[in-house]
């Protein structure tokens, strides 16, 4: 049974509300949560909520009721900055985002908001000094060297650089699936699909149940030609999560690369069962169906 006075409950409900279209439901659970909770989960899904809303006064109320919670180092200046930049002004924007990183060097979030603007007033290696920074300081922070990894190609750095990166990425956290699944696209990116397949075969021996590091791997044997190693896969992901909404669409696109229009066509309608508000089953059933 719901335990009314749980502010984890409460939470849990809201964004329960918030699935079915229940806002002012979801709302009204969220106010009532941040009154009882005496930590910030429900204070940060209210204020990311007003912000997206753009109701900044009400979202800045809310930081100073969260203020006063003893929240974690750095979180109201990250939190304020936020608004800020969500109304345009990047100045006072970035001068709470450098605030968050004097409270907390290490607040991910902030350096990566302030590497963006950086990018966008045409100061890559601004933007790569903060982040290198960060990795300095938590050298074993995937999220970081992920980070690090993405600003590098977006910034124009050596696909070997971006590699590495990713690698030391794998290499501190091996259970971290989306830390090997980036790290094995960037070997097809550099033609090394063979070491690819390597990568994410061993990762999947090691985690059966990762199903996006099984789709990768169709989709590089795929590309290496392999189609029936990569068939098996497909044939298995899709039996395995027959439920899943993302999953079915997925196969479905997986089987349309193998050139079997008629599986993927079961999949994206299957798909769309599942999820019928979703817009992308129906433009590839719409596609399959005008083979």
């Amino acid at each position: 049974s719901l335990d009314r006075n749980d502010p984890r409950k409460r939470v849990g409900l809201a964004l329960a509300r918030f699935e079915t279209g229940d806002r002012a439901g979801a709302m009204a659970e969220l106010e009532l949560a941040t009154e009882m909770d005496g930590g910030s989960q429900a204070d940060q899904i209210l204020i990311a909520t007003l912000i997206a809303e753009r109701r900044f006064d009400e979202a800045l109320a809310a930081i100073a009721e969260l203020e006063k919670k003893k929240p974690a180092v750095g979180e109201v200046a990250l939190l304020r900055g936020r608004v800020a930049l969500a109304k345009g002004d990047d100045v006072q924007a970035r001068s709470q985002f450098e605030q968050a990183l004097l409270e907390d060097p290490t607040l991910l979030p902030a350096v990566a908001i302030l590497a963006t603007m950086d990018v966008k007033d045409g100061k890559p290696d601004v933007a790569r000094k903060r982040f290198e920074a960060l990795v300095e300081k938590k050298p074993g922070d995937v999220r970081a060297l992920l980070g690090l990894a993405k600003l590098t190609a977006d910034t124009g750095g050596l696909p070997s650089e971006v590699r590495a990166l990713l690698a030391r990425a794998h290499d501190a956290d091996p259970n971290s699936e989306i830390a090997a699944l980036a790290y094995a696209q960037s070997l097809v990116a550099e033609g090394k699909t063979a070491d690819a397949i390597q990568l994410l075969d061993s990762n999947i021996r090691n985690h059966p149940d990762w199903t996006r590091a099984q789709e990768a791997l169709a989709s590089v044997h795929i590309r290496a030609g392999e189609k029936e190693k990569a068939r098996t896969l497909v044939d298995r992901i899709a039996r395995a999560r027959p439920d899943d909404a993302g999953t079915q669409f997925r196969t479905g696109a997986l089987y349309n690369n193998l050139g079997d229009f008629a599986a993927a066509l079961e999949r994206f309608q299957r798909a769309q069962a599942l999820k019928p508000d979703a817009a992308e089953p129906r433009v590839n059933i719409a596609l399959a169906q005008a083979r």
